[in-house]
């Protein structure tokens, strides 16, 4: 079964109604949530956990310091806290509610990277990973918006999710925001196998359910912007484009302007939108365009 349907379901669907849209819960067939159990993250607490940054420990003020969970360990000719201390990450946990984020988890994880992968390829867009492990009736994250569509897949636990408006301008920044005023357009509780699709900038917050911790993995799912458009249209329009290098004279330097401009003409109307897109995401993201 393809990674698109294991997400969300029925691929044609999910794409033609939901996708960009609205958000949605979604009941896939086999959802991914065996790629990455809570026993492998209890594993690798105790084992070899990945050094922060991929790391983190959250509380809905913020990130908590991590020369508070990691020990100090020598890297090269420096000393840094890197390691994570297992008893320290847990008692955190229990005494001050702290979450557990891991970041970038498919940079480290094959499973996940597989997952990654698949589902960029069925996108056409970069895919990242976070795995959030929360306590019981614990919000770590205050309302805030995401600069990247976000399917939550529900591992363990039940986490209560409130979806609010996207945005009204192409102005908005990802960050913490203010209580929404207004009801949610989508108030749910995610259980095992289920995936909540927030669209991009939609303001959401989630919060930890029931008597037992809640274990979700986040694949998000990036887009190129205003910055990244730029950025591929010159490297488009300039980029291998021969001149001389120093011309001598007012004549030689006209004449050289003048190559100039002809050959942006020409290249730029060999350029359309689409490919144009696709440079920007290309060049954004890192994978092949």
């Amino acid at each position: 079964m393809d990674t698109l349907r294991r997400c969300v379901g029925d691929p044609a669907s999910f794409l033609t109604d939901v996708w960009q849209q609205r958000p949605a819960l979604l009941s896939p067939a086999e959802p991914p949530v065996d790629v990455f159990p809570p026993a492998e993250m209890e594993r690798l607490l105790d084992h070899g956990l990945p050094m922060s940054p991929y790391i983190e420990l959250v509380q809905h003020n913020g990130t908590v310091p991590p020369e508070r969970f990691c020990r100090r360990g020598a890297f090269m000719d420096r000393a840094e806290t890197l390691c994570p201390d297992a008893a320290l990450v847990r008692r955190l946990v229990l005494s001050e509610g702290a979450g557990i984020l891991l970041r970038y988890v498919e940079h480290w994880h094959p499973g996940v990277r597989q997952l990654t992968e698949g589902l960029a390829a069925a996108l056409g867009r970069n895919v990242e990973a976070f795995y959030f492990f929360t306590p019981p009736q614990v919000q770590s994250r205050p309302v805030h918006r995401d600069d990247a569509d976000v399917l939550a897949i529900q591992v363990s636990g039940r986490k209560e999710w409130r979806v609010y408006e996207g945005p009204t301008s192409d102005s908005w920044t990802p960050k913490a925001v203010e209580q929404p005023a207004c009801a949610p357009l989508l108030q749910v509780t995610t259980g095992p196998g289920d995936v909540l699709y927030i669209p991009r900038g939609y303001a959401h917050a989630a919060k930890a359910v029931g008597n037992v911790r809640s274990v979700h993995l986040s694949l998000t799912i990036r887009e190129a912007g205003s910055a990244e458009l730029k950025e591929a249209l010159v490297d488009a329009l300039l980029s291998d484009l021969e001149l001389p290098v120093r011309p001598l004279g007012d004549l030689q330097l006209t004449r050289t302007a003048e190559q100039f401009l002809e050959g942006l003409r020409e290249r730029l109307e060999k350029l359309d939108a689409q490919s144009l897109l696709e440079a920007a995401r290309a060049r954004a993201h890192g994978f092949a365009g």
